[in-house]
């Protein structure tokens, strides 16, 4: 009979972590997803629209409609996410997603200059009135899905 409760008590200490650790992939993927939407800077560069998406498979994708209806796609695994550059300061700037080489969907359509599709190396998003802590907050964001994608896929 105690053997059945070590089980059981194995079992559902189990089930808790893996909660445990949905819930804190879905804290950090709302984290970065709104503090990317919250400070973003698109349509101060002529941008209509972009949709921004950490999903439950571990990608970032990031879609911008630009004022001449060209579109931007780009998409990528947390895991293949380097480091995170910023090049600014409090009041504007751009936030670079540096990532393995060739490890970035890209894709335009709608270019007048023609439709492209190819691997990229890095996003960058353009932010404005982000503080010191925000972007500490969004790089340890980072940090923990990228950890936790490689380690739990």
């Amino acid at each position: 009979m105690n053997l059945l409760y070590a089980l059981s008590f194995i079992f559902w200490s189990f089930l808790g972590i893996l909660n445990y650790t949905d819930e804190h992939k879905n804290f950090y993927r709302k984290q970065i997803e709104e503090l990317l939407k919250k400070y973003d800077a698109d349509q101060l560069l002529g941008t209509k629209s972009f949709t921004l998406e950490v999903n439950n498979n571990g990608f970032l994708r990031y879609k911008r409609i630009l004022a001449s209806n060209k579109t931007e796609y780009y998409s990528v695994k947390i895991e293949k996410v380097q480091k995170l550059n910023y090049y600014g300061n409090e009041k504007s700037g751009w936030l670079s997603v540096v990532c393995e080489p060739s490890s970035v969907i890209f894709q335009s359509y709608k270019d007048p200059s023609g439709d492209v599709d190819s691997m990229a190396n890095e996003i960058n998003f353009p932010l404005k009135g982000i503080s010191e802590d925000e972007l500490n907050s969004l790089h340890k964001s980072f940090d923990v899905l990228r950890e936790n994608t490689k380690n739990n896929p």
